[in-house]
């Protein structure tokens, strides 16, 4: 990471600079939200669906995805880039430079972190690859882009089971979480878990239990052919790709459901 040239504009690339892969981000990712270096997988993969380079995307909105990652880290949830086009949208962009994203109406999860973010148009570094991260600029779009992606709000049906059911426990909120409040508790998990309070975190510890109960009222409820039987072990994978780690080789009874339902998964690391 090296400072620009006096004069170098933010949407420069190779053409106009021959130094090789690079890529810009304002110095206020780094002081103000946290921001490390390198790009997550769920980082890399939302900046190609929306097709920006990672200057190209407003501060605000990259607070939106900071908090929306340690949310999730702190939770166990893995990141999903679907999941969190269920919560935000990119509209129109109008005569505005840079891309924001915008929460969907009746769906609201993160306040905006600055109403006004102002002074960090000035202030950016240049990325370059290493020797010990080769691969650091992979995987996403580096220069600005002519042509970003809206992204209309995804529906319930554009996403995987496992994505509905991340999406149906944080839709369970009652209000909408303080960006810069996520951002400020990060490394503080119990303290975190303090603010976003008892309702979630009783969804997370019911949401296995109540579709254990699913599971065992309908094993109770078929009987013992081979078709049907299939069925449930249709429902034990389904339970499985939840979260669970019970094997699919595992007896099938209502003792090995129960216990597929309480089986703890491992939280997400933020990095």
């Amino acid at each position: 990471m090296v400072a620009c040239r006096e004069g170098e504009p933010v949407c420069s690339d190779e053409a106009s600079n021959p130094e090789g892969p690079f890529c810009f981000i304002y110095s206020t990712l780094f002081r103000r939200l946290r921001f490390r270096l390198p790009f997550t997988p769920f980082e890399r993969t939302l900046l190609t669906e929306v097709n920006v380079a990672p200057a190209q995307l407003h501060p605000n909105s990259w607070a939106f995805v900071r908090a929306f990652v340690i949310l999730c880290c702190n939770l166990g949830l893995t990141p999903s880039v679907y999941v969190f086009l269920y919560f935000f949208e990119v509209k129109d962009l109008g005569k505005k430079l840079w891309v924001n994203f915008n929460g969907v109406a009746r769906r609201v999860l993160l306040t905006l972190f600055q109403q006004s973010y102002k002074g960090f148009k000035k202030n950016f570094f240049k990325v370059h690859r290493n020797r010990r991260e080769p691969f650091l600029l992979d995987g996403f779009p580096l220069y600005w882009t002519e042509n970003p992606n809206l992204q209309r709000a995804r529906s319930l049906e554009d996403l995987s089971p496992q994505e509905r059911g991340v999406c149906e426990l944080l839709f369970g909120l009652s209000a909408p979480l303080n960006t810069l409040e996520l951002l400020k508790r990060e490394f503080s998990p119990e303290d975190l878990k303090t603010y976003i309070g008892t309702p979630l975190f009783l969804c997370l510890l019911l949401y296995p239990i109540l579709s254990c109960i699913l599971v065992l009222f309908t094993y109770t409820n078929m009987g013992f052919n081979n078709d049907k039987k299939k069925k449930l072990v249709d429902l034990l994978a389904k339970r499985r790709a939840a979260g669970t780690g019970t094997s699919l080789s595992t007896p099938l009874t209502p003792s090995t459901l129960v216990a597929a339902a309480f089986q703890p998964t491992n939280p997400t690391p933020c990095r």
